[in-house]
């Protein structure tokens, strides 16, 4: 387990008052690729999966979701929190989503560099996940300007035990967005032995195409075996 990691699960956190964290599962943002801004024009979004094997794994353990790392930093200006929010649905904050919990932490909270610190560590109420997609934010009203808004790592989204090792990878979907994610999952690598993968999402169009292709099949179906002149054609 890495220090930073280690101290953050550690750490106090202000919200509201200071408690000693006692991390379950975790949702984590790895510290690769460049520094991007987070502004009020530039948000960032984060989207993995939840399949069935790990709903059931969650259920039957009792384990949920209670915290989230960043390692973000401010500049000499910064003075909007970063706020930190938990979406069924891809893609974040868009239509037919909803947003699970929403946790805001002050500028001050942060620093100027990233550190071995908890000020990235958000905590929240505890989240069970059952099988479906999922998305997370980094929002502000900072404006997009150099002295005032966020940075952060173009890092990948990980989900977490609470001694920071990886989550066994047959409980969840790991998409390719580095804070950039949209309303489209795009998985990485193909999945291994024991992974129970997500149904696709079906397009609503295609969704009645297939009814009515079925029920047309099943008809004739029906139809062939009662016709004998049918079933000889």
């Amino acid at each position: 387990m890495n220090k930073k990691l280690l101290i953050a699960v550690l750490a106090f956190v202000a919200l509201g008052a200071f408690d000693r964290v006692s991390a379950n599962l975790i949702i984590s943002i790895d510290q690769t690729g460049g520094n991007n801004p987070v502004s009020v024009d530039s948000p960032r979004v984060w989207n993995f999966g939840i399949t069935a094997a790990g709903a059931a794994y969650f259920t039957a353990n009792g384990l949920t979701f209670d915290s989230a790392l960043f390692d973000a930093k401010v500049h000499n200006d910064t003075t909007e929190p970063l706020v930190f929010t938990l979406f069924s649905g891809l893609g974040g904050n868009v239509a037919g989503n909803t947003a699970l919990t929403t946790v805001s932490m002050p500028a001050s909270a942060f620093d100027q560099k990233y550190s071995d610190g908890g000020e990235s560590l958000f905590t929240y109420k505890p989240e069970l996940f059952s099988m479906g997609y999922y998305s997370v934010t980094l929002t502000t009203t900072a404006p997009d300007k150099a002295t005032e808004d966020y940075f952060l790592k173009q890092g990948t989204l990980s989900l977490l035990n609470a001694d920071g090792t990886p989550l066994n990878s047959s409980y969840w979907l790991k998409d390719k967005g580095t804070g950039n994610a949209t309303s489209v999952f795009n998985p990485i690598g193909g999945g291994g032995a024991g992974i129970v993968a997500l149904a696709p999402e079906v397009n609503p169009a295609w969704a009645m195409l297939l009814v009515a292709g079925l029920s047309f099949g099943g008809s004739l179906v029906r139809r062939t075996r009662r016709d004998p002149a049918l079933a000889s054609a």
